[in-house]
């Protein structure tokens, strides 16, 4: 009988890490890099967005 694998539930990542994710995300000038941008301004309202929510947020509320 083969073991079970048990995981520990993930943890979200440090502030300070989500916030360096962002930037990477918007020193680029790409379309991809944009479409990022405006999906986590949609999702949740932009909560986890650096700058808070956006003008994008307001429009899907």
């Amino acid at each position: 009988m083969p073991a079970s694998l048990s995981r520990s539930a993930p943890q979200e990542p440090a502030e300070v890490v989500r916030l360096a994710g962002w930037l990477s995300v918007t020193e680029r000038r790409d379309v991809l890099a944009h479409r990022v941008a405006d999906f986590a301004q949609r999702w949740d309202g932009g909560q986890d967005w650096h700058g808070g929510p956006g003008p994008a947020a307001a429009r899907y509320r």
